[in-house]
This record gives C-alpha cells, structure tokens and sequence, in this order.
C-alpha cells in the first residue's frame, strides 16, 4: 500500500471501454491511455475461451412490426415468450404463402435463428433468401424435429427452450437478401392461407453457429472484442493486455473446413464437440478411403521469400497423429495430440519453429513456421497413422481427429485467432498511448518507473515500449533471444543499455524492471537483481509521451515521482 501511496501513476489492466484503457491511478481521468486498432479481433477470456465479435444483423429483432414486412399475414405483438416476458408476436397466416420478411445484405457463412412455438399450426419454415436458392426448413414445432430442407444450407438444427419453445437456426455459405418465416401447415406445405405460431428474437450473424441473442433496434448491434476494444487476455489467473502487430488471416473459412482447397482421400464430418470458443460447431477431419495421403490444405497466394506461420486448433479423436507440412518445400512436423508434444521434423533442412499449445479441454494449437519458396501449394494437415509416418494408408473407417480455426499469416509466429467466413481477414494493429504523461508523472528530478511485461513470442523485438519526450530522451524496453532482454536508456545525446541476460524472458514468464533515477545516477533492477553491466547509465528526464510498438502484454506500470530504495525496488522486482 505504501509504494501505490506514493504512485503517480498505476496501470494494472482491468478496466476497459472502446478507445480507453483505465488506470487505478489517477482516478480523474487523466492518465487513462488510449487505444485504437479499428478492427474486431480476438482474446482469451477468464474462462480460458476465445472470445470473438458477435453482432445481430436484424435491424429491430424483436419488432415484427417495423422494418419487418408481412405479405398475406399479420404479427400481434404482447404474446408469452419463453423468457417469462410479453416479447413474443403471434405471426398469422392471412393468404396463401404468407410469411414475415426483413431485407438483409450479407455474404459467406452465416447462421439465421429465431425463437418459434407452435400456434394453430405446428409447423414453421425458416429461410434465408440467397442468391441462386434460398437457404430453408421445415420444422415441426411439437416434437423440434426438421423436416424438408432446400436450397442446400449447411445445417439446420432446433434446441428446445422449454415451454413448448424451441430455438431454429439455419446456417448457410451464401450471400443473402432476406430472412422469412412461415407459419405453415405441414412439412413442406405452403399452400395454407390460414393459422399462426409464435416467434421471438430473430438474430442473423456471421459464423457456424447461433450464440446469444442480442436485441436490436434502428441498427446492427456488435458486442465482444470489437473494433477500438482493447483485449484483456488471460494467459493465467489476471488478465494482461494484449498488443499485437497486423495480422492477415489468409485462409477464407477459418471454421468451414469444408471449403478448404483440397480434401484428399479426406473429409469433414460435423460433431457435437465444443470448440476452443466454447461453441459445438467443432469439425472432424476424417479417412475417406483411399490409399494416398489423407489430409486437408489450403492454398492462397503467398509471396516467395517472405516467412509465414501455418496454424490450427487441433484435438485427439480417433486418431493421435497429426502433421502440418509447407507443401511448397514439403517441411513440416509431426504433433502427438494425447501428449502434446512435438516429434520428429519431415523433410530436409529445418523449419524456421514450430509450437505446440494447450487450450484446455484436450485442444491444442498447432503451428509451424517457413519461409516460402513458391507462392501456392502452401500449407496442409495430415491425418496420421504412427508418429512418424503421414504416407499412404488404406483405412478401415472414417476414423479423425477434430479441427477448427485454421490461420495462415505471413510473420515468424502464430498471433491471436482471426476468424474468416469466405474471405481473408485483416486485424489491424493494437495501439496503446498516453500523450500527457508528463501531467501525472514528474520526471524532472528523482523518479522511479516500473514495468511488468510480457512478451507474445520468443525472437528478438527492439522497442517493443518506450516512454520519450520531445527530445527523444527515453527509456525503451528491448526483448532479445533465448530469453534475455535490454533497457535502452537515451538522455538525448548519449545512450546506455542495461543487458539482462538471465535466460528467463520467455512467452509466459513476464520481465519486472525499476527505472530508478537519484541525483543524477540511474539504477535499473531486473527480477530482483540490480542490473551492474554497461553502468554508469545515462540520466533521461522528462518524460512527455508513452507509446507501444504493438508486440507485447502489459501486466503492469507503476510510475512514481521519487526515488525508492534500492530494497524497495528489489522488492517491487521480485
């Protein structure tokens, strides 16, 4: 409690809002940082689930009576829902064919709901207009079972709510211009001109599967990590905040594997398994016969020479084994989904790196690293009957293993999760910064700064933070390889660095640095030990500005306008 008395200024990341990062200290407001990244993005939450953008694309979701149309029907609102509210509408059949229809525009896979129970009639038809066929089916409403299906949509599935309540989704890869419902007579029956059922909170999102309803009014409605949202990532009990470069996801259906480039002597099978999201829309990658080699892959345009990373979220089945190949120079690695754990490399020469790593719930990400030496035939996952062999192999079923989020990005690692739903997806860069630092922080004279951060991949980053002025006296934080670190100390003519080289620094094991500044010596503590090498250090001042160079977590940043102890910056280092 002492030293936080003597806190300026404290950043231990826990609040947020879109464009602000809130600090404990000062509580006025002033030294709040901005953020920006003008895109959705993702985050593991405190349940250890990513977490995505959701947004509802009905405009008035649950008002049947306005932006919606009813040709030959009527709706009636301040029916019983199956939330215990009024919210429900009576929709009724007026005419032949009638039905209640919102206009929509929206392309790639997307999932249509709504809340539906039986009236005088016991069946409803929910569609998706769709360009080429309409997206549709049939549901029995006593029993929540479907029935005629057209159009070709991916699935389409009824859980019950109780009550008499079912929910009725419709998921479909198409680009659509509408969304209807039907109370109808019979499976399959457009022909009544007469009867109704009930529907409630309509919802049309992108993706596999229909999360929780948002309601709607005048406009679309996003929720989760959306754009300008800074991401309290959990990678233990406390979150950090996470701060990444640009990232393209190259693979058009990250989750609907189905439309990857080539299934060979392979298929996709659908599983109620829940995903890394927490979702049951998890896929089977599984034999279909044949003698070759069985595996999926995807082949975008890359550029020859850069280095890119291959990854995806994998999870023991049937099968144990797993590869992920380049197939441009056919270099991969071998992956034991029961253990986790990395085995032997295929092919000659070596990958640039390759990970493994656990999600909970036996899921594992998966990745390797290359650099391309041709721009297609690029990445692949193979089914595996041994832990050393991806060849050809005849089998007896249609054994798998489960396979979801499937991401190629051009970079040295695998960054946060980028969904897609039939076209690449960029997430922009995260941007962290305070501009009127020197507001709440002295730094004229004696001052202490201290830093816990973490570091999001293992190669060298130059200035992944640094706090400066207008005369670029700063100080800067700089991870280095195999685990060691610097922080670079400029007074605006001369520089120093103290090198930290304990090994230690490594994805998961945050770094804590004291800055200390007395009369005119620094001092600079590393995890508990006073850093002696390349001392005297230079003596930077006046500080103006915080930025961040987007590669890093922030655990926490303790700023404080006088000199402590050298047992008190021990302390705060251990």
């Amino acid at each position: 409690m002492a030293l936080y008395d003597k806190a300026s200024l404290v950043l231990i990341p826990s609040g947020t809002k879109a464009g602000t990062v809130y600090s404990q200290k000062p509580t006025s407001g002033d030294g709040d940082f901005t953020f920006s990244r003008s895109t959705y993005a993702t985050r593991v939450n405190s349940q250890g689930l990513i977490e995505k953008e959701r947004g509802n694309l009905l405009l008035q979701s649950n008002n049947f009576d306005t932006t919606w149309t009813t040709p030959s029907s009527s709706v009636t609102s301040g029916q019983a829902g199956y939330d215990g509210s009024n919210d429900a509408w009576l929709l009724n059949t007026t005419g032949v064919g009638g039905y209640v229809i919102q206009s929509v525009s929206l392309a790639g896979v997307q999932t249509l709901s709504v809340y539906a129970k039986a009236g005088s009639n016991n069946f409803i038809m929910v569609q998706l207009d769709g360009a080429g066929a309409d997206k549709r089916i049939y549901v029995n409403l006593i029993d929540g079972s479907t029935g005629t299906a057209g159009g070709g949509n991916i699935t389409a599935s009824t859980t019950s709510v109780g009550g008499g309540w079912w929910r009725i989704q419709v998921v479909a890869n198409t680009t659509s211009t509408g969304a209807r419902f039907y109370a109808v007579v019979a499976d399959g029956d457009l022909s009544g001109s007469s009867g109704n059922v009930y529907i409630q909170d309509a919802q049309l999102e992108q993706g596999l599967v229909a999360t929780d309803y948002i309601e709607t009014t005048t406009s679309a409605v996003y929720t989760g990590i959306t754009d300008n949202v800074p991401r309290l990532d959990y990678d233990g009990d406390c979150p950090s905040l996470l701060l990444e470069p640009q990232r393209q996801n190259l693979v058009s259906y990250s989750e609907y594997l189905e439309e990857a480039d080539n299934l060979a002597d392979a298929q996709i099978l659908n599983t109620t398994d829940t995903t890394p999201e927490g979702t049951i829309n998890a896929k089977v990658l599984a034999y279909d016969g044949g003698t070759n080699q069985h595996y999926l892959s995807n082949v975008p345009s890359v550029t020859s020479g850069q280095t890119y990373t291959f990854s995806v979220f994998l999870k023991k089945k049937e099968v144990r084994y797993a590869a992920l190949i380049f197939l441009n120079d056919f270099r991969g690695r071998f992956f034991d989904l029961e253990t986790g754990s990395i085995l032997g490399t295929i092919g000659s020469g070596s990958l640039v790196d390759s990970k493994i790593e656990d999600y909970g719930n036996g899921w594992y990400r998966c990745s390797i690293t290359d650099t391309a030496t041709s721009t297609t035939k690029f990445s692949g996952v193979y089914l595996c009957h041994s832990a050393t062999s991806f060849g050809g192999f005849t089998p007896t079923n249609t054994d798998g293993f489960y396979v979801w989020g499937a991401q190629l990005e051009e970079g040295s690692y695998a960054t946060s999760y980028i969904p897609t739903y039939g076209t690449s997806v960029t997430r922009n860069a995260d941007d962290l910064e305070l501009s009127t630092l020197s507001t709440v922080f002295d730094s004229s004279e004696d001052y202490t700064v201290f830093f816990e951060h973490g570091r999001i991949h293992e190669g060298t980053e130059a200035q992944f933070m640094y706090i400066r002025n207008v005369d670029f006296n700063y100080i800067t934080l700089n991870a280095q390889g195999s685990g060691n670190f610097n922080v670079g100390l400029w007074n605006g003519s001369e520089f120093t660095s103290a090198i930290y080289s304990g090994g230690d620094f490594n994805v998961g094991s945050p770094i804590k640095v004291v800055v200390r500044v007395q009369d005119s010596t620094t001092s600079v503590f590393i995890n508990g030990s006073e850093i002696s090498i390349n001392k005297p250090y230079v003596v930077p001042r006046n500080f103006t500005t915080y930025q961040n160079n987007k590669n890093h977590r922030i655990h926490k940043e303790v700023y404080i306008s006088e000199a402590l102890t050298d047992q008190e910056c021990i302390d705060l280092t251990t």
